[in-house]
């Protein structure tokens, strides 16, 4: 709706603008692929909490401050998918993850084959990772962008956009961010390399340390 009547509000919502959904619609990400969750003001059930304790407030997603070390909650997706699209806001004293999972995850280890966005506090990197089972391989990497540091700090968006092939075929990985009313925005793209990783069954949203937090919009497209 307009802020002043009679005035155009230029098109998409705000919560299509937050989500991505205007942004990599518009760039042809989105076509063919389906809404899978389209969090807005309260969050899905997670299917696994892997680590700290996360503890679900109305819109917002919090890790237990309580120690370091890895932790996640994860959504299984209902089918397996060539094609997954996640956006989601946080933020983290360490690194802070989006990981599209070959398997299903239920919490009760830390995740295996994966793609991973991984956005780490000032001073680090920005990179996009290729896991498999617990042995991680950085694929492309940005110095220059990273999260700002405390908890203390508002949150950033992330996306990531992973297609799977089959070798000899060419898959295409794609992470963006957002700052802010900044638009959405590329870090990190992988789109010329022979990939091992063609089918996806879960979204993990993953931390470095406690205290981590996710903040809706939480989105996630799939397709084939």
């Amino acid at each position: 709706m307009p802020l002043i009547k009679g005035m155009n509000d230029g098109g998409g919502s705000s919560n299509t603008e937050a989500s991505g959904e205007d942004y990599f619609g518009e760039i042809g990400l989105l076509a063919g692929m389906t809404s899978i969750i389209a969090d807005q003001y309260t969050w899905t059930a997670n299917d696994g909490n892997f680590g700290e304790t996360c503890t679900t407030t109305e819109s917002l997603n919090q890790f237990a401050s309580t120690a370091a070390g890895i932790s996640y909650i994860g959504f299984n997706l209902p089918n397996t998918y060539s094609r997954v699209l996640t956006s989601v806001y946080g933020r983290g004293s360490g690194f802070i993850q989006i990981a599209t999972s070959t398997g299903p995850i239920t919490g009760a280890a830390d995740i295996g084959t994966s793609y991973l966005f991984s956005s780490d506090s000032a001073g680090f990197n920005s990179e996009l990772i290729q896991r498999n089972f617990a042995i991680d391989t950085v694929i492309q990497t940005n110095t220059n962008l990273f999260q700002q540091s405390g908890p203390d700090q508002g949150s950033w968006g992330f996306a990531s956009y992973i297609k799977g092939a089959s070798p000899p075929a060419v898959g295409d990985q794609r992470c963006y961010t957002r700052n802010s009313m900044e638009q959405w925005f590329p870090v990190v793209i992988d789109n010329d390399a022979k990939d091992s990783h063609s089918g996806f069954r879960a979204v993990v949203l993953r931390v470095e340390t406690g205290g981590a937090r996710f903040t809706l919009p939480f989105s996630v497209w799939a397709g084939n």
